[in-house]
């Protein structure tokens, strides 16, 4: 998950000696030892209502409120204070970059970035305000936009971590893995308690394959901060797919147990539970995370692989149908709906759902000619086999599916090193792997 990091605009102080009342002022400003912010509030507020201040004075006081309604949560009192402190003084950076923080919480991004520019043109000096409207740009996926503004802050204060952060992230989402790692390895130089940096170098080394380093920064994320339910679940997805099903179901468990309502942890959960051949279990974790997110996908479409391992072609087809009305362009759903429908002896219907999964599929993706595979093998077109496992496994060699079926057409062939091979790679998730050939091919084929 990615994280924007949003810098608060902190207020000036109010000068005692302008104000009707020193203990008011010295509440508001927060200049006394543990001060409440209720306290904060009550002082500030006596000010306002005082009614006796200079307008910049008062602009001071709305701003001063602003930040602690803001920190209490209250982000319409937030923003009210935020717009009495404009209106009283036009010129005030500050006012401005704190109501767009707030409206960047909210998620109104146009007006944040609004809010931030107005911000750069009354202080054209201040890195938080480019950190910040860069992050706004990022979130509304304009992350050319967002780069430049990260690169002006860091002009302007090169030891600004968060920018360096935030621009690894922009980085990242152009898939400039390497740029965006030397981005979050300047941040965590600048703080080495960064543990979102941590995080997000890790998912950037997992894309570029370094798992062992993903699995280091991960690590280091959770050392720094054991509460980090997200890299819990990152972590347990790169122990996945180092072949670690007992590390990743164990990581996926401790991000549940910190948020219980983390439907992403419950598919991981249970697609590693399916690896591990505990169909019971992974159900009864796809349904969780249905329940708790009915809007996903690739849920619909785990669960429906499982349901075809347990013999349920018809339950599996009703999630492979939900699965690809979601996401019309769900390749895997399609390829898999296409195997058990030509079980179903609907052989144009699989025809088509094989043909559209290869038409949506993504460059790295070889489920559908995987599929297609089958579909070949169900026919006993040796020839078309090949050229589509070939296919499968140029566009992702650790497909397992297609690697199984590699193992598997070896294995006739006589080529028993050729089969060992492609099996040991397949048997990184066999258990799940040999319950997908048996519930969409309807045969008993096996690994050698």
């Amino acid at each position: 998950m990615k994280a924007w990091i949003i810098a608060l605009a902190l207020l000036p102080s109010v000068v005692a000696a302008q104000s009707p009342s020193e203990e008011a002022s010295q509440q508001c400003a927060r200049l006394r030892v543990n001060v409440s912010q209720e306290t904060q509030i009550a002082g500030c507020s006596w000010l306002i209502n005082y009614g006796q201040l200079p307008p910049l004075i008062r602009s001071i006081i709305f701003n001063a409120r602003g930040v602690v309604r803001a920190e209490l949560g209250d982000s319409s009192g937030a923003i009210a204070d935020y717009d009495e402190a404009i209106r009283l003084d036009p010129t005030s950076a500050v006012a401005y970059g704190n109501r767009g923080r707030i409206r960047s919480g909210q998620g109104d991004h146009a007006a944040a970035i609004a809010d931030f520019t107005q911000a750069i043109n009354r202080n054209p000096q201040s890195a938080d305000s480019f950190n910040n409207r860069g992050a706004s740009r990022a979130d509304m996926g304009d992350h050319v936009g967002a780069i430049t503004d990260f690169t002006e802050a860091l002009r302007l204060n090169p030891k600004l971590a968060a920018a360096f952060n935030n621009r690894g992230s922009s980085r990242a989402e152009q898939a400039d893995h390497l740029e965006a790692v030397k981005d979050y390895s300047e941040a965590i130089g600048l703080d080495p308690q960064y543990a979102l940096a941590y995080n997000n170098r890790a998912s950037a080394r997992a894309r570029m394959g370094d798992r062992v380093g993903a699995l280091t920064d991960y690590t280091e994320a959770i050392r720094l901060n054991p509460q980090f339910t997200y890299a819990f679940n990152n972590r347990g997805f790169v122990r996945a797919r180092m072949g670690d099903r007992v590390g990743a179901v164990a990581d996926y468990t401790e991000a549940i147990r910190l948020n219980p309502r983390y439907a992403l942890a419950f598919n991981n959960r249970g697609h590693a539970r399916s690896a591990q051949g505990d169909r019971v279990a992974a159900l009864a974790d796809f349904n969780e995370a249905i329940r708790l997110d009915p809007g996903q996908a690739l849920v619909f479409f785990n669960r429906g692989a499982v349901r075809a391992a347990q013999g349920d072609p018809v339950g599996a087809i009703a999630d492979y149908n939900e699965a690809t009305r979601l996401d019309p362009k769900h390749a895997e759903a399609l390829a898999l709906r296409g195997l058990l429908r030509q079980r179903a002896r609907q052989p144009d219907a699989a025809r088509m759902d094989i043909e559209a999964a290869i038409r949506a599929a993504s460059p790295g993706n070889g489920w559908p000619y995987a599929a297609r595979a089958g579909l070949a093998i169900l026919r006993g077109d040796r020839t078309a086999v090949e050229s589509d496992l070939r296919e499968a496994l140029d566009r992702d060699p650790e497909n397992s599916f297609a690697l199984a079926l590699s193992a598997i057409l070896r294995n006739q062939q006589g080529d028993e090193v050729g089969a060992a091979a492609y099996a040991a790679a397949a048997r990184l998730g066999w258990p799940s792997i040999a319950g997908l050939l048996s519930g969409h091919l309807g045969t008993s084929l096996k690994l050698p």
